[in-house]
């Protein structure tokens, strides 16, 4: 890509460069999922899109917090941009790596690489459609399909492969129209609405 003048415009990430987790738990009632994306797949972009030498990124402290600044070469003013972030450790694994991996992702959430996975809808997996014990949840879910136009989520659709790949979650949203979204534990009849989700445009 040619970024001389202007700085580049990244693609939006794909459904298979994005991870679901599991968030909240409540016994007898469902989990909460967020859905997120790795470090590994904001260097696949940066490479993809800017090149490998054009690219660089940076850590420093302060006053205890990690930071990190993902700088991008314009060679038009033959300078490097540079935009920095700061780290939350998580709630498990290496403090200095967990804390310098979120500020190598939110540094890249700032270049909008990811951007759509702030626009996400709530999502909640009804206790029927996973599996729960001891008031927790070990499933493995994944994004079936996601419609995003204009970095904004506008169709989304989960998987539990835990439970032979059934779909457990479906949101999207309609021309002019309000947010569609499925009851907790109704049942989901998908062609009764005209919209259909499986005819919008999938981002693979």
């Amino acid at each position: 890509m040619d970024i001389k003048g202007n700085l580049p415009a990244f693609r939006h990430v794909t459904r298979d460069e994005i991870e679901c987790k599991v968030s909240v738990v409540k016994p007898d009632k469902g989990v909460a999922l967020f859905i997120y994306k790795t470090a590994r797949t904001d260097v696949a972009i940066l490479n993809e899109t800017v090149g490998a030498l054009n690219w660089q990124c940076e850590y420093k402290e302060i006053k205890g917090n990690m930071y990190c600044g993902v700088s991008i070469y314009n060679s038009d003013t033959y300078h490097w941009v540079t935009k920095w972030d700061c780290g939350e450790l998580g709630e498990s694994g290496d403090k200095n790596k967990g804390e310098a991996s979120d500020a190598f992702k939110r540094a890249c959430f700032k270049w909008g690489i990811g951007i759509e996975l702030y626009t996400s809808p709530f999502i909640w997996i009804p206790a029927s459609k996973c599996n729960m014990a001891g008031g927790k949840c070990y499933d493995k879910f994944a994004i079936e399909k996601i419609a995003i136009e204009n970095h904004t989520i506008t169709g989304l659709s989960i998987l539990n492969k835990s439970k032979n790949n059934e779909r457990v979650f479906m949101w999207y949203t309609k021309p002019n129209k309000p947010v569609h979204r499925d009851s907790d534990d109704s049942p989901i009849d998908y062609d009764l609405d005209p919209y259909r989700f499986e005819d919008m445009t999938i981002a693979d």
